[in-house]
């Protein structure tokens, strides 16, 4: 009886087989976890893996500065090219945006007609005045001295026809010839002179002016505004004649005013 209780197979232990086939897979897992354990003891001792980056570089020869800078280089030439790509589509794109400017035509297209401006009259005007402007600076010649031409300068300046006179005036060591333009004048009553007499008096000093060469230099003078000058009066008053000193030589002062 209990001989064949110890022979009867028993369904609920494991199998010779199956005890086994457990056998062969722990010696398995065993060999397997002794491998990755020496394969991590391998990959902790190697140079390359716990090494720093530095001393890997030292052992190779590879320099780290050269590297950075050429990393940094070519990060910095994609970056402005992409800039310059980004610009370059933003202004394709604002030109392509951009409205047509009008030329003078459109802008003159919508004017009424009778009042548009005549290109043709235009340079017609421009081109005259051109004429003019060119004729006035090669007409710009003196005007003569005359007798008739002074006695006009003298009354647009001064208002009234003042009597001239050439007088001289002595300097110690030098003689002084000047126009004195006088407080005399032809619309006075008392004026000793008719209006003949007088006008052949200017032509005889538009005559001695000529031959002086001063005559020019009077008339420049007549000119200009009035104004006073080393603190005599700007215009002719009694007892106080206007002063117009003229630039003569010794010997032509000695020829024509000497004793």
């Amino acid at each position: 009886m209990l001989l064949s209780a110890f022979t009867r197979p028993c369904h609920s232990t494991l199998s010779c087989k199956h005890i086994q086939s457990l056998q062969r897979r722990q010696k398995h897992v065993v060999r397997a976890g002794l491998g990755d354990s020496f394969r991590k003891i391998s990959e902790s001792l190697n140079f390359e893996n716990w090494a720093p980056r530095s001393s890997r570089a030292w052992r190779l020869g590879i320099d780290i500065n050269k590297e950075k800078a050429q990393a940094g280089a070519a990060q910095e030439q994609t970056s402005s090219a992409s800039i310059d790509e980004d610009s370059i589509q933003a202004l394709n794109s604002r030109i392509s945006r951009a409205e047509p400017v009008r030329l003078p035509e459109d802008a003159n297209s919508s004017v009424d007609p009778a009042i548009r401006p005549d290109d043709s009259q235009l340079a017609a005007s421009l081109n005259q005045r051109l004429k003019e402007l060119s004729v006035a600076s090669v007409d710009e010649t003196p005007e003569p001295c005359t007798g008739e031409s002074l006695r006009g300068l003298i009354e647009v300046k001064y208002g009234r026809t003042y009597d001239l006179s050439i007088v001289r005036r002595h300097i110690p060591g030098k003689m002084l010839v000047a126009l004195n333009v006088m407080w005399t004048h032809l619309e006075q009553q008392s004026f000793p002179m008719s209006e003949e007499e007088y006008m052949d008096k200017l032509d005889t000093i538009a005559y001695y002016l000529r031959a002086f060469n001063q005559d020019q230099v009077v008339m420049d003078f007549l000119r200009q505004p009035a104004k006073s000058q080393r603190g005599l009066p700007a215009r002719p008053v009694v007892g106080c004649a206007v002063s117009i000193r003229l630039d003569l030589p010794p010997a032509v002062i000695e020829e024509w005013f000497g004793k």
